[in-house]
């Protein structure tokens, strides 16, 4: 759907590293945390893989703002409006 509108979209994987995700990370010019049928915890009440990469996500956006003053959209819907707050 985001295609067809022209954007292009960079899929980011929960198992990449920190240099991995930091590399991705800066060829973005916005951010799309789509919905999901997944919990943000496991059964144990701990974060899952995904939310912890997420969280990832989160920071950089937040430390580019800080220490660069340059933002960067996020939309969330579902699972990833959970992870915003959460």
């Amino acid at each position: 759907m985001l295609e067809l509108m022209g954007v292009k979209v960079i899929p980011i994987l929960s198992d990449y590293s920190d240099d991995d995700l930091n590399k991705v990370l800066n060829l973005v010019s916005g951010i799309y945390f789509p919905g999901s049928w997944n919990n943000i915890f496991d059964d144990n009440f701990d974060l899952r893989e995904n939310a912890i990469n997420n969280y990832r996500i989160l920071d950089y956006a937040y430390n580019l703002k800080v220490t660069q003053n340059i933002d960067i959209p996020i939309y969330s819907i579902c699972y990833g409006f959970q992870t915003l707050y959460s």
